[in-house]
């Protein structure tokens, strides 16, 4: 039975004709799902969605299993001028597992990297935010590659359009992009492509 408004007062007052809930419960049969209703004057309505899919592999990794995943030879510096974007990032880093610090400027940057390398302990992969004051993205990564060795990838890390970047970054010497906001999956993905799916438990 389909979805429809008990009074034409509700789209007289609200707007809408109430299509649209047609419209999600096609929708919810053709993906061989379900749609139900719960409504109660002057209550309020709720509708849940039940859909069946397919759990990809690197999803269907557990939480648990996730933190117990240290990725071999990645040392990972995060270098961003937002504080929040830092801990956040850390936060997923800490979680997939993998050795890193941050850093809130290009300048700082460059000094936590030639420490690391005077220590013997070089970062490997660097998590570079595209738009930052004084020393954008850019610049650090020219930074990077004119000080420090080829094999350091830099992942630059933007809001923005990547298309509009890639060709520039790429001529820099940026390795990989990804956007904004990052997501745990996203970024473990990636640092199991950069290391070849090698990883210790």
């Amino acid at each position: 039975m389909p979805f429809e408004q008990a009074s034409a007062m509700t789209a007289q007052k609200h707007g809408g004709s109430g299509l649209g809930l047609s419209i999600a419960k096609n929708l919810t049969d053709m993906m061989k799902g379900s749609i139900h209703v719960e409504s109660k004057v002057g209550v309020g309505t709720a509708f849940t969605v039940e859909l069946p899919f397919d759990v990809p592999v690197s999803a269907g990794v557990l939480q648990t299993e996730i933190k117990e995943i240290q990725l071999q030879d990645i040392r990972v510096l995060v270098i961003d001028d937002d504080r929040e974007t830092c801990e956040y990032t850390s936060i997923v880093l800490s979680r997939i597992g993998v050795e890193h610090a941050t850093a809130t400027s290009g300048e700082e940057a460059l000094m936590m990297l030639g420490d690391a390398e005077d220590k013997g302990k070089p970062y490997t992969l660097c998590f570079v935010d595209w738009k930052m004051p004084g020393m954008d993205g850019l610049e650090v990564t020219k930074a990077i590659r004119e000080i420090f060795d080829e094999d350091t990838i830099i992942i630059i890390v933007s809001a923005f359009d990547l298309n509009e970047i890639e060709a520039e970054g790429t001529t820099a010497g940026v390795n990989f992009f990804i956007s904004k906001p990052l997501f745990q999956s996203s970024v473990f993905d990636l640092l199991m492509k950069i290391s070849g799916g090698k990883y210790t438990k």
